[in-house]
């Protein structure tokens, strides 16, 4: 795969931040800066939109989720903040929520398991509550208990201390452990292995019985002895380890008691864990095998707090569930201010505030599993989310307590990691994004040890030679990086302010790389990003596409496109937010995916359903009844929807770029003045935008910059009565003295354009993925058609578009078949719906097209705008690459180089051609133009032309041998190419006819 002339650069890492002192945290609700506070020269688009009244599908989507779901989020998951507030509670002790591990097996459904008082001192305590169909495993991970010894080296045996003495009846107990010394390794007992057991002091050997359990008596009172060797337990879980029983780091204990009915009602205390052997400890209590061995307690639970009912830290991730919430409450209030979503917002901030620890903590986290200093967790990511949100409200609302909030943990975190690396135990990609919240602070408080801070994690922490910033500087691929997730987008966001604030290149240099090349490589035909939560290096992979990884490459791009400033950015946040975000909302408009695939069909994501069920059901290990409605996906699905704000309409201070097109009345400012932009269309249906300028305190002068997208070749743009063909993938000026009432009519071309998957093997039938506007057309089971089902490009070319509003869907799109048939296709966002049913429909992406175009090579960008189209008209004889041009648009040609033969005559009719250094040009008129070339031998002598007739629109060149060389062609993403086309002749002459294309309305 071909890399960019970017990410080939090699950058000289050069110069230090330079900063000034400034004034420290602002007291007031900051003000717009457009403008850098250490005037580098680097500006940054802004979002000043404070409503943006969103009708249509859009619109109902966005405002149903804010009723359904964000007005009430809070109100039916109080934990999402009590677990906080419990953590700064309970001081150095960790709760037993802390240590527990997920019940896969539902024992908690029939056993209560906790930390009971026992004697003086505490026991893990088990209470039968009824019986179960059959007993399973509860995982406890111990290793999180800062006080539990986890190197056994040495050890012979594992003894437990066991008080039964309430059981009336006999029950038996199973033990297996698991260690993370190398890779993952679970050791379970050996059926018909011995142990033994100390009942009163005497050591008896017992056998263990079937499935591995060591069967106890009545009233068991004492300790059971298992012998830790190979010929009492097995290894029968092994994930990258090397099957050796090292004994060095233990990580897990987990256990099942099996009762009986007359135990319901009963408790058996676990009063501790201890190893015998060569441990350096102290006398055994019984004696033990050899005389010579001592005794260690390994775990007791001293330290451990009860559960409360909620499980909340068995997900390192739990405490970014009100951030990412909070995040997106205030993207969407910028959109609708409605006053109940307010209210929410605000009661979410007094109860952190209330829930912060006093020295500013702000996790779920306690002891030293605090910012994941000895334990691994994601607590640095989780606060980075929660700083992100309330950083986001005070700059909405001027809110000085959710600023004071975020700028006590962010004092904290820094107090905590100024002399140290944020290279903690565990979640390296994730807890290292701090470094964003401590950028953001600084552009809202100008407290300089934050940028200082935030550049530091970057130059410091981020440097290794295989992680994501010297893959980008050396021209690596990001998926070949070490950190090669959707977290890491969060970290990469940095770069954009520090580029800012120092004026260092390299910073967005890498930015770029990074995001050109996950465009490229992992981005899937809907916008979403990552396959199995992952950059993989393919986006035609089939697999997971999570909500939150595209929520992530959105804020991302988002970021990106503030330094970048190009329509290639904004088209492919519209395509990602139109596509695979608004695809993730459910039905109810409350819900979200875990999982919106390309293709959504039962049984095709290995143990998830495949298809777009609720979140809550595919990863459903997420579950917490302190907050049941939560997962990652569910948190962030706010942010999701509301991003557009951040986009919609930007401004440089100077003039405002117009990027969304939609049914809508966006209220933003330019300057200082406050401006009223209403859209009339039913964009993306059609592509006729009417725009009216209102609520200008008085005339004014500024530039509107409409985005005409890549794929809108041939858009007009009207002012005054005066109609312009406009450049695809530009923004087109507008500067004028804006009144009141000023309109502006945008017609963008609305043609087909497709995405050839490489798979394709037939020049004729290819894999591709078909596009209207910005919309991913989509073949739904509900409406139609199989995956057997033959599309033509004539088809599609003449696809009837309407609206899909009556049947809750954005657009359809009814396209003739091969066979003859008419199959209703539905805009991607509508399409894996339940439609009233109780399973979602089954729906298909990549559709089989006679005639599509062939695939455009991987280094080339955009593939989903070509409209390329390659016939050959006859056997090894000459290859058309046909496309179509509007009037005054520029067509260049490079006729090809023929062995043994030279050009002799161009003849394009009445039409004036240039010639350049071997390429000619002409400007296309209001009729087609056939062009004839004669090609002469090396004597002079002409050979006779051949008339090639090539019809087909396209405005892409192939990948594979043109026509005719390509040459200064091409799209790019968001770049302008005029395209190159002709006749690659093999022998004589040839005439090629380039048609005109007429604007569709």
């Amino acid at each position: 795969m071909k890399q960019s002339k970017l990410l080939r650069r090699i950058i000289t890492l050069t110069g230090a931040l330079v900063v000034a002192a400034t004034a420290c945290r602002a007291g007031v609700k900051p003000q717009v800066k457009a403008q850098n506070t250490y005037d580098s020269g680097v500006t940054h688009m802004e979002s000043n939109i404070s409503e943006m009244n969103l009708k249509g599908y859009v619109g109902t989507n966005v405002k149903n989720n804010i009723k359904f779901w964000q007005r009430t989020a809070y109100k039916n998951n109080k934990n999402i903040v009590g677990q906080i507030a419990r953590a700064n509670s309970i001081g150095d002790y960790k709760s037993f929520s802390d240590v527990l591990g997920n019940d896969f097996a539902g024992v908690d459904s029939y056993y209560d398991i906790d930390i009971v008082p026992y004697g003086e001192s505490k026991a893990l305590g088990f209470t039968l509550k009824k019986m179960p169909s059959s007993f399973g495993d509860r995982d406890i991970t111990f290793c999180r208990d800062d006080h539990a010894v986890i190197d056994w080296s040495g050890a012979k045996e594992l003894w437990v201390n066991v008080d039964a003495s309430e059981v009336p009846s006999p029950f038996s107990l199973r033990l297996t452990f698991e260690e993370n010394y190398v890779g993952r390794e679970t050791f379970a007992l050996i059926n018909g292995a011995t142990v033994y057991i100390y009942d009163g002091g005497v050591r008896t050997a017992v056998k263990v019985e079937t499935g591995g359990f060591v069967p106890l008596p009545a009233g068991f009172k004492g300790v059971v002895a298992l012998p830790l060797n190979y010929s009492t337990f097995y290894c029968y879980f092994n994930s990258g380890g090397n099957g050796s029983m090292d004994l060095s780091v233990l990580a897990q204990i987990i256990m099942c008691i099996k009762g009986t009915a007359p135990q319901i009602g009963k408790t058996i205390y676990i009063d501790d864990f201890s190893i015998v052997g060569n441990v350096n400890g102290v006398t055994p209590p019984y004696q033990a095998m050899d005389e010579a061995y001592t005794y260690k307690t390994v775990w007791d639970f001293e330290w451990l707090a009860p559960r409360d009912g909620y499980t909340a830290s068995d997900l390192w991730w739990y405490g970014e569930f009100v951030g990412k919430l909070l995040t997106g409450m205030a993207f969407c209030y910028k959109i609708e201010p409605d006053q109940e979503l307010k209210a929410a917002a605000e009661e979410i901030i007094t109860d952190l505030e209330a829930a912060q620890g006093e020295d500013g903590y702000l996790g779920v986290f306690t002891g030293g599993a605090r910012f994941s200093i000895s334990t691994a967790n994601w607590d640095l990511w989780n606060h980075y989310h929660c700083v992100v949100g309330l950083l986001e409200w005070y700059k909405l609302t001027g809110s000085e307590k959710a600023l004071g909030i975020a700028t006590k943990t962010l004092d904290l975190i820094y107090d905590t990691f100024k002399n140290r690396s944020y290279l903690v135990a565990g979640g390296f990609e994730t807890n290292r994004s701090i470094a964003h919240a401590y950028a953001l602070a600084y552009q809202v408080t100008h407290d300089k040890r934050y940028i200082l801070e935030a550049e530091r994690i970057i130059t410091q922490d981020c440097q290794d030679g295989n992680g994501w910033y010297k893959c980008a500087l050396f021209g690596r691929h990001y998926y070949t990086s070490s950190s090669a997730r959707w977290e890491t987008l969060h970290m990469i966001m940095t770069l954009g302010i520090l580029y800012e604030e120092t004026g260092k290149r390299e910073y967005y240099d890498v930015m770029s790389a990074v995001w050109e090349d996950i465009l490229m490589t992992d981005v899937h035909n809907d916008g979403g990003f990552t396959t199995n939560e992952c950059a993989l290096g393919d986006p035609y992979l089939e697999g997971i596409i999570e909500t939150c990884c595209t929520v992530a490459w959105m804020a991302f791009t988002n970021e990106y496109y503030k330094y970048n400033k190009t329509v290639a950015v904004a088209d492919e946040l519209e395509r990602s937010y139109y596509n695979a975000m608004l695809g993730a909302l459910l039905d109810d408009d409350k819900y979200c995916t875990y999982n919106t695939p390309m293709n959504g069909e039962q049984g095709t994501a290995g143990s998830y359903d495949g298809r777009r069920v609720p979140s809550q059901q595919d990863i459903s290990f997420q579950y917490n009844p302190g907050s049941p409605d939560f997962n990652c996906c569910q948190a962030n699905l706010a942010r999701g929807l509301g991003q557009v704000v951040e986009w919609a309409c930007v401004t440089d201070g100077e003039a405002l770029y117009l990027n969304y097109y939609g049914n809508s009345s966006i209220k933003t400012t330019v300057g200082d003045s406050p401006v009223r932009i209403k859209e009339t269309t039913t964009y993306p249906v059609s592509g006729s935008v009417k725009l009216e300028i209102s609520e200008l305190a008085a005339a004014k002068e500024f530039t509107l910059k409409l985005r005409i997208p890549t794929w809108a070749k041939g858009s007009r743009v009207t002012v005054d009565g005066k109609t312009t063909v406009v450049t695809a993938g530009e923004y087109y000026p507008i500067t004028r003295v804006w009144n009141n009432g000023d309109t502006v009519t945008l017609d963008l071309n609305m043609d087909v354009h497709y995405w050839t998957n490489r798979s394709s093997t037939s020049i004729d039938l290819s894999i591709a993925s078909v596009y209207y506007g910005p919309v991913l057309l989509t073949m739904d089971s509900t409406y139609g058609g199989t995956k057997t089902t033959l599309f033509t490009a004539d088809g599609f070319e003449n696809a009837t578009i309407t609206s899909g509003t009556s049947y809750g869907c954005m657009l359809f799109a009814e396209v003739d078949t091969d066979d003859g048939s008419t199959v209703k296709l539905v805009d991607f966002a509508s399409a894996g719906k339940y439609n009233g049913k109780s399973q979602p429909s089954t729906y298909y992406t990549w559709l089989k097209v006679f005639g599509a175009p062939t695939c455009i090579e991987d280094d080339a960008h955009a593939r989903w705008n070509n409209t390329d189209k390659h016939y050959v008209l006859s056997e090894n004889d000459i290859t058309i690459a046909r496309r179509g041009w509007y009037a005054g648009e520029t067509v260049e040609f490079v006729p090809a180089a023929i062995s043994g033969k030279k050009l002799g005559s161009v003849d394009c009719g009445n039409v004036t051609v240039t010639e350049s250094n071997g390429k000619f040009s002409f400007v296309m008129g209001d009729e087609d133009v056939t062009v004839r070339l004669t090609y002469v031998d090396d004597e002079g002598t002409p050979d006779e032309p051949t008339e090639v007739s090539a019809s087909a629109p396209s405005s892409e060149v192939s990948s594979e041998k043109s026509a005719v060389d390509k040459a200064d062609g091409g799209s790019g993403c968001g770049g302008v190419g005029t395209g190159i086309a002709g006749a690659a002749i093999v022998a004589g002459a040839a005439a090629i006819t380039l048609k005109r294309r007429k604007n569709r309305t």
